[in-house]
């Protein structure tokens, strides 16, 4: 098992708890970041990319940011239009050609499942 740090993001600061994570079949790595090492994606069965356009991504994040960290949407609009999006463009989406799959960030939940559970087996 390991000791995962907890994250307050309303305070930009770690929490002195951890959680235990304990090994299990399958490891899940998920993020902006998920395909930038080379190592990892070698090693990794299946690398899915989600695909969401600008106002969906701005949509969930503004419910994230404004229900659980504390952010005015105005706060998250201004980052998101001139930081959040323009990064994504140039750092995040073009590691899409390096998935094996792409899914629809739009569609249902369950559907994307379906096709990766598919896709697995």
């Amino acid at each position: 098992p390991i000791s995962m740090p907890q994250y307050a993001f309303t305070h930009h600061a770690r929490l002195p708890t951890v959680e235990t994570v304990h090994p299990a079949k399958w490891l899940i790595v998920e993020g902006i970041h998920a395909f930038h090492s080379p190592l990892l994606c070698t090693k990794a069965r299946l690398k899915i990319f989600v695909a969401a356009g600008f106002q969906t991504c701005l949509n969930r994040r503004l419910k994230r940011d404004t229900g659980n960290r504390g952010r005015t949407a105005a706060e998250v609009q201004d980052r998101f239009t001139r930081h959040v999006w323009p990064v994504a463009e140039a750092c995040v989406s073009p590691k899409r050609v390096l998935a094996d799959m792409v899914v629809q960030g739009t569609e249902p939940q369950e559907d994307n499942v379906r096709l990766i559970i598919e896709r697995l087996n």
